[in-house]
């Protein structure tokens, strides 16, 4: 059977006659015949191998090859790679009893000092010899309070302002 190019393929085949067809095969056929004399002739290798619609084959490859690739290529990027020192992770520090008892120690008396502030008394607690602890503690700051007529104002400056907004969009 004759393979027709893929050009006289895309032509549109069912306007041509039986002898136009019967010529186009003929001449494929000769085309053929004088491109092997001229390999003979030439001495030139034969042409890759093509699929039915004019394309090349693919080749295939067995999956221990693949496996080999993969393998060849991974050496040649650890190659590329500069090489890394993995340090020696460290164990945790650990205290000694002199030192968990002085932080304990610490810590209840800043906790007591935070507590006595916010209750208003000052509370002596025990603290380390080596910082003292002032004898009175400065009483808290007044929080700042806001008006009712204050807030009403600011309520409806906020209402004025998105309003306008609003009406500016339309």
């Amino acid at each position: 059977m004759v393979r027709l190019p893929a050009k006289l393929l895309d032509m549109n085949l069912s306007n041509l006659s039986a002898n136009q067809l019967r010529q186009a095969a003929t001449i494929k056929d000769q085309i053929e015949q004088l491109q092997v004399e001229l390999t003979g002739i030439l001495g030139a290798s034969a042409p890759a191998p093509t699929t039915p619609d004019g394309r090349s084959q693919k080749r295939t490859v067995s999956a221990a090859t693949r496996a080999k690739m993969a393998a060849a290529q991974q050496r040649r990027s650890a190659a590329k790679q500069p090489t890394r020192v993995v340090a020696k992770p460290q164990g945790k520090g650990k205290m000694s009893a002199a030192a968990k008892k002085k932080l304990s120690e610490f810590q209840k008396a800043r906790w007591a000092k935070i507590n006595a502030a916010k209750i208003g008394k000052v509370v002596p607690a025990a603290t380390p010899a080596s910082k003292p602890v002032p004898a009175s503690t400065p009483a808290p700051k007044k929080k700042w309070k806001l008006s009712a007529a204050g807030l009403a104002r600011i309520k409806a400056a906020n209402k004025a302002f998105w309003a306008k907004r609003k009406a500016a969009k339309k």
